[in-house]
């Protein structure tokens, strides 16, 4: 069998190593044109925290794999070269409908809300301390996450390639396909250009999020200030094994991706309402991605992971008719939003999962192409 997953950021990562594990005499190749430290997933804090407005049963199930995944990690010998760590931290809330309703209190550790007096004992600016909650969870440092996973990847067989890819039409030719037959799978976990490689931009808009890297070794706990259920907690400081992130804007619709430094002192200001020593530790990096939320789900961050024969995108492009006629199958794995640390393993098990049924269903998925 062969795959090809377009796409390294976590999420690509991730799928790639799920159905590596499973599928263990697979050909499997990833179609990148960016690795690592040139990602946006590099530019993430990590902290495993779900959206606060998931509503479908299968979505919280991502999560809860992704959660007990990085549990795995934490609890094993590798944790410091995955970068991956257990934090404990506050939500700060100034209405109670902030916090009174994350669906996942039973799932993160040591959850709690905050009393009156244990407020008080933080000492916080009175205009964000009406509310709040406690909670035990794991922070992912990508910068160790992906090299990690890559490398195993690798290890374990894996191809890579390098290329930006334009358009799923291309994906069974050269310098793609290095082979004389289809793909069998082509998993599209390519973030925000997931809709133009099946030509429909429209699909997919970009939300601005900058962040700020301090070295602050003191700050051992989390800490989100939700103002409004708008903005989903985007004020935040967290900890992870190299640094402390500061964050964040979440500018709807940019899509320029460069540093801000008016953005960079509004989020220095609001950080230090909640932890005013971050104001003095020294700035290490300044960072600004674009984060790749699907318009039809942009208020609940839900990706869209689907599957779809190849040859029903035929009608989404300009040319050759082999399309028409192509075997092979694309499951769509994009638009986490801000969301894709955190859903990054459980989406790879849902690739997985639909994998396997479609499979089942097709027993007789099988030629003298290459098609098992």
């Amino acid at each position: 069998m062969r795959i090809a997953i377009i796409g390294a950021g976590v999420i690509g990562l991730s799928t790639a190593t799920v159905l590596q594990s499973h599928f263990k005499d697979a050909d499997i190749t990833i179609i990148a044109d960016k690795l690592n430290k040139n990602t946006l997933s590099d530019g993430s804090a990590g902290l495993f925290r779900p959206s606060h407005n998931v509503k479908e049963e299968y979505e919280k199930e991502i999560y809860r794999n992704s959660f007990a995944h990085f549990l795995r990690i934490f609890q094993s010998e590798e944790a410091g070269e995955y970068g991956v760590q257990m934090v404990s931290g506050y939500i700060i809330a100034e209405k109670l409908e902030f916090v009174a309703d994350l669906w996942y209190k039973d799932l993160v550790l040591d959850f709690h809300f905050l009393d009156s007096e244990e407020l008080k004992k933080l000492n916080l600016n009175k205009k964000y301390c009406a509310y709040g909650c406690f909670f035990t969870s794991t922070v992912t440092e990508c910068r160790k996450y992906l090299p990690k996973l890559l490398k195993k990847f690798l290890n374990n067989n894996g191809h890579v390639i390098l290329a930006k890819i334009n358009g799923l039409h291309e994906i069974n030719k050269l310098p793609y396909n290095t082979e004389k037959s289809e793909y069998n799978f082509v998993i599209n976990c390519a973030g925000l250009n997931a809709g133009q490689i099946i030509n429909d931009k429209s699909s997919m808009i970009p939300i601005k999020g900058q962040v700020i890297r301090i070295n602050a070794p003191w700050i051992k706990n989390f800490w989100f200030l939700s103002e409004s259920l708008e903005n989903d907690f985007k004020t935040y400081i967290i900890p992870t094994t190299q640094t402390v992130v500061l964050g964040a804007t979440r500018d709807e619709g940019v899509s320029d991706d460069t540093v801000c430094p008016e953005d960079s002192e509004a989020i220095m200001q609001r950080c230090a309402g909640l932890v005013p020593s971050v104001k003095l530790a020294p700035i290490l990096t300044e960072w600004a991605g674009l984060r790749p939320y699907r318009k039809e789900t942009l208020h609940t961050s839900s990706p869209r992971i689907e599957l779809e024969p190849l040859k029903c995108l035929a009608g989404n492009f300009d040319f050759p008719q082999y399309l028409a006629e192509s075997r092979t199958i694309v499951i769509h794995n994009y638009g986490h939003g801000g969301n894709g640390v955190s859903m990054s393993y459980g989406s790879g098990l849902r690739v997985l999962e639909l994998m396997e049924n479609y499979l089942v269903d097709n027993k007789d998925y099988d030629d003298d192409d290459g098609h098992f």
